[in-house]
């Protein structure tokens, strides 16, 4: 879940509700147990700030709790059961962090495994077709340009069949690795599948999308040469001046390009303007 709000807003949240939970606490008195409403700020800080936020409530809260407790109940404080229920109380709140923190942090981790490539670490088809459609609604707003180039591994089956798919997974995580090194940070690069790349270059028309993808071609075969890897580079680039009617059809003509590319001797750049 996304928020507007900034981490102080929830931090000055959580302690006002805080403050109000207790006085109405103290206010119902004995008849109802309104403490249990501490859950609410100490789960709100915990989930938009951070666990040490949400301890930090959490220790307000047993305090506030506790208060209220020996104001209400002076006379259930004279037995030592009555601290050992105040630790508990202390301790379940610091449990609802933990598991609210934990909680988060796997969701979190779905997140982002849910739109990136495990092997490489870069953008999975999923995430860069979503990618595509915020530019394709963004060039037919703003009425500006970009490229979409698809980047195809020659003779990676070769690689696979002679020395192995480990070193196959090794081939494909250098190339994601030096592709994003070359590129621009206003462009992002995706695995689509298999031995085939894409990058998206916003604002991006022919002649300099071909000069970033001479440099990522260039710095791709020294790591191949390094590595005594058979493998070079086939790339077709769609520069767009309107956009096409669907991400699809981006693609589409992209991945046409770059058979072009490969069918005039493979390692070779092909860019055409749509």
């Amino acid at each position: 879940m996304t928020t507007n709000h900034s981490k102080g807003f929830y931090v000055f949240l959580g302690l006002t509700l805080i403050f109000f939970i207790g006085v109405i606490d103290f206010w119902v008195g004995k008849d109802i147990h309104f403490s249990y409403f501490y859950f609410i700020p100490i789960s709100l800080v915990t989930w938009y700030v951070s666990e040490t936020a949400g301890f930090f409530m959490s220790i307000l809260s047993g305090i506030s709790w506790t208060v209220n407790d020996i104001w209400l109940y002076p006379n259930n404080f004279i037995s030592p059961i009555s601290y050992i229920n105040t630790f508990i109380q202390f301790s379940f709140l610091i449990v609802v962090v933990l598991a609210l923190n934990n909680l988060k942090s796997n969701l979190d981790f779905e997140k982002t495994f849910a739109r990136q490539d495990s092997l490489t670490g870069v953008f999975n088809r999923r995430a860069f077709y979503e990618t595509i459609e915020l530019e394709l609604e963004r060039s037919e707003r703003y009425k500006r340009p970009f490229s979409l180039v698809y980047i195809d591994l020659d003779e990676f089956k070769a690689i696979n069949d002679i020395l192995g798919h480990d070193t196959g997974d090794q081939v494909l995580y250098c190339v994601g690795s030096n592709i994003l090194q070359s590129i621009r940070k206003t462009d992002t690069l995706a695995r689509l599948g298999g031995d085939e790349f894409a990058v998206l270059m916003p604002e991006t028309e022919g002649p300099e999308a071909i000069a970033v993808m001479e440099r990522v071609k260039s710095g791709l075969l020294k790591t191949m040469q390094k590595n005594i890897w058979f493998v070079t580079f086939s790339i077709g680039i769609a520069s767009f001046t309107k956009p096409p009617q669907s991400v699809e059809e981006a693609i589409k003509n992209a991945d046409r390009i770059m058979y072009v590319a490969k069918d005039q001797g493979k390692n070779t750049i092909k860019q055409e303007n749509i």
